[in-house]
């Protein structure tokens, strides 16, 4: 809980971006996009396709890049991720993340979701993203971000599960902004 309440107050005061070891977006030619991890403390709201809303985040904010990118949505080892893997990073933990032929992986994470008793139907979202090189052991990039989604009036009570999705995709689309990357080169294939 410390760690959300942590990532919420950061959030909303700046830029939640962070490289914690050399980094150059030239260096990965493919990253495995891992199933969401849903670490949320109450989880008597459900949300579905988490995974297909936060890949298609991914995928929309690296399209010009020059990242091969392969979708995992087999939980694997992403089912038993706790707070503690990504507060303190064990390298051995790190290397046995997503498939063994991809040096980077990124893992998204619902941290915590909250709804607003309003006229309507209110969401807010925290989620943060992790972009670890298995090869060093260790996260290269980590972001924190909020998202929000909602509908009024009687449409809002209605469309409830749409409004947990939309506050999950702009948490997302949030999130992937201050991912680092190099644009591909004219010519260069997709």
């Amino acid at each position: 809980m410390r760690r959300i309440e942590r990532a919420s107050i950061a959030c909303l005061v700046l830029t939640c971006a962070s490289m914690t070891v050399a980094f150059s977006p030239r260096d990965p030619d493919a990253i495995a996009v891992l199933a969401v991890a849903d670490l949320r403390k109450d989880k008597s709201v459900n949300f579905q396709r988490l995974d297909e809303i936060g890949h298609r985040a991914v995928k929309r904010n690296l399209k010009k890049s020059s990242y091969t990118l392969q979708f995992e949505t087999d939980l694997g080892g992403v089912a038993e991720v706790t707070e503690d893997d990504l507060e303190y990073f064990d390298a051995e933990w790190v290397r046995q993340l997503g498939p063994r032929d991809r040096r980077y992986v990124l893992l998204l994470v619902l941290d915590d979701a909250a709804r607003k008793r309003t006229l309507g139907s209110a969401f807010g979202t925290v989620c943060s993203g992790y972009l670890f090189d298995k090869e060093k052991g260790g996260p290269v990039w980590e972001h924190h971000a909020t998202g929000t989604g909602g509908q009024g009036g009687l449409i809002g009570f209605a469309m409830a599960s749409m409004t947990r999705g939309d506050s999950f995709s702009s948490c997302a689309r949030n999130l992937m902004t201050t991912f680092p990357y190099e644009k591909k080169r004219k010519g260069a294939r997709t």
